[in-house]
């Protein structure tokens, strides 16, 4: 397994709990979210319904006190969507497979008969993502793709592993790529290639 490139802050989603006019929400999960996002803008129609109907009939404490409902709901929806900010990384994530494609990339180009073969090299691609383990305790998971390159206008397809693991006290993720695998299919195609 060779370098390992990191993701800042991406996991948000623990727990945030909020009082809004004696309804209290707990955010402690991502199937909790759409219900609270839907409640509270139910909570905003109603209000904004009262309030047309309280103009038509002139009460101004009423609408007062709506706009001030109004009000609490929209700052509940931001808190929501503070502390649901971005979840953790995901195999098929782009920043997940650009960093694939930059650590393998790395590693091949330390070697001199890459460096010969690169310039016949193009349309470097990560696809078919398969997530193939996930460890929800450790917030980690292995990831399976393929690396696809045009190599002198033929389509090479090889497997790559990767692993992308939660670093606890930097509070973000990080790719782990198995780039020896991946450079062992090179390096024997690159040989198969000089036999023709």
């Amino acid at each position: 397994m060779e370098r390992a490139k990191s993701h800042p802050g991406d996991d948000r989603c623990a727990l945030a709990r909020v009082e809004f006019f004696k309804l209290e929400v707990v955010v402690d999960n991502k199937d909790k979210l759409d219900e609270i996002k839907k409640r509270s803008s139910e909570l905003v129609d109603q209000a904004v319904t009262s309030v047309k109907q309280d103009v038509d009939t002139g009460d101004i404490a009423t609408i007062a006190k709506n706009k001030f409902i109004i009000g609490g709901a929209v700052f509940l929806l931001l808190l929501l969507f503070m502390f649901t900010g971005s979840s953790e990384l995901n195999c098929s994530d782009t920043d997940a497979r650009n960093d694939v494609i930059d650590i393998v990339q790395y590693e091949l180009e330390k070697a001199q008969w890459y460096q010969d073969m690169s310039t016949h090299i193009s349309g470097i691609d990560i696809h078919t993502v398969k997530t193939i383990r996930i460890d929800e305790a450790l917030k980690a998971k292995e990831c399976k793709a393929k690396y696809q390159f045009d190599y002198d206008g033929e389509t090479i397809d090889l497997d790559v592993r990767y692993d992308i693991e939660y670093v606890e006290d930097k509070d973000e993720y990080e790719v782990l790529a198995y780039a020896d695998d991946l450079k062992s299919k090179v390096m024997a195609m690159a040989i198969m290639s000089q036999m023709r």
